[in-house]
C-alpha cells in the first residue's frame, strides 16, 4: 500500500452520511476504561514533560480523552504506514517518502513553543510496533533535514498482546523512550481499540481513503461529537480533582 500523498487541509462541517444520526460508541464502562488508561500513561509520563501526540485513528477515544484534560498539551496526527503490522515491516525511505511526509508534518507537528522542551510522546495501537518505527524514522529525518534538533522521544504502544513488539530493540534505537499498555487490564478499553469501534469518530480521516474519496482531510465532526460525550462522563465524574473538571469546561466552550 502505498503512502499518502499531500493533500489540502480543510475543515468538515457534516457528520458522514453513513454516521448522521448515530451516537458515538461510548458507554459509561468505555468511558472508565479510557479515564483509566489515560491516567496510566500520563502517571507514567506525566503532562510537565510530555506531549501527547497520537497518530491515526485506533487511539481516537484515548485521544479525545486527553484534548480535554491537557489543555494545549495533546493532538493528533492523521497517519498510515506501509505493511504497518504484516509479516515485512516497512521502513522509512527518504527518497520515497520525505517530500510525501513533510506537509503533513509541518501542518499536524506540535509546533517548538507549544513543545516546550517537552519529550514528544508518539501513540498508537499496535501489534509489531511497525507504524510507531516508521513514523520515528520519518520524524527524525524531518527535524534533522531542516537542521532543527531532534526534541526527546517516546512512544506508547497500545497493546492487546503485551510484550511483542516485534521492532522494540530498533525502536530503542531511535533513542525513544517505550511505554507498553497492556490493554488486557482495562478490557473495554481493549475491546474499543481492538475492534476499531472509534475509529470512524477519528478527529481526521485516513489519508489514503480521503484521497480516494476526495473527501476534506481536517478537523472532523464526528470527534467533536465524540469528545462532547466524552465531556458528558468527565463533567459528572467525582473521582477527578476539580482543576481537571475545570479544565474540561474549558476546552467543553470551545466546541459548543
Amino acid at each position: 500500500m502505498p503512502l499518502f500523498p499531500a493533500i489540502l487541509i480543510a475543515l468538515s462541517t457534516a457528520l458522514s452520511p453513513e454516521l448522521r444520526g448515530a451516537e458515538p460508541p461510548l458507554e459509561h464502562n468505555d468511558y472508565l476504561a479510557i479515564r483509566d488508561v489515560a491516567a496510566f500513561v500520563t502517571h507514567k509520563l506525566p503532562q510537565n514533560l510530555n506531549y501527547y501526540l497520537g497518530i491515526g485513528r485506533g487511539p481516537a477515544g484515548l485521544m479525545a480523552y486527553l484534548q480535554l484534560t491537557q489543555k494545549e498539551n495533546a493532538s493528533t496526527f492523521p497517519f498510515s504506514a506501509p505493511c504497518c503490522d504484516c509479516a515485512d515491516i516497512a521502513h522509512f525511505n527518504p527518497e520515497t517518502h520525505a517530500a510525501i511526509l513533510a506537509p503533513f508534518f509541518e501542518t499536524f507537528l506540535p509546533k517548538e513553543e507549544r513543545l516546550n522542551g517537552k519529550r514528544l510522546i508518539v501513540i498508537d495501537d499496535t501489534l509489531s510496533g511497525g507504524t510507531l518505527l516508521f513514523f520515528l524514522e520519518a520524524l527524525k529525518h524531518y527535524y534533522k533535514s531542516r537542521k532543527q534538533s531532534v526534541p526527546q522521544l517516546g512512544v506508547v504502544a497500545l497493546a492487546v498482546s503485551p510484550g511483542r513488539l516485534k521492532v522494540r530493540t530498533e525502536i530503542e534505537r531511535t533513542g525513544a523512550l517505550i511505554l507498553e499498555v497492556d490493554l488486557n487490564l482495562f478490557p473495554a478499553a481493549a475491546r474499543l481499540i481492538s475492534s476499531g469501534a472509534h475509529k470512524a469518530w477519528a478527529e481526521y480521516e485516513n489519508p489514503e481513503i480521503a484521497l480516494e474519496s476526495g473527501s476534506p482531510l481536517g478537523p472532523r465532526p464526528e470527534f467533536i461529537a465524540l469528545k462532547k460525550k466524552m465531556a458528558s462522563f468527565l463533567l459528572r465524574d467525582d473521582s477527578l480533582a476539580s482543576e481537571l473538571i475545570q479544565t474540561c469546561w474549558i476546552q467543553v466552550a470551545l466546541f459548543r
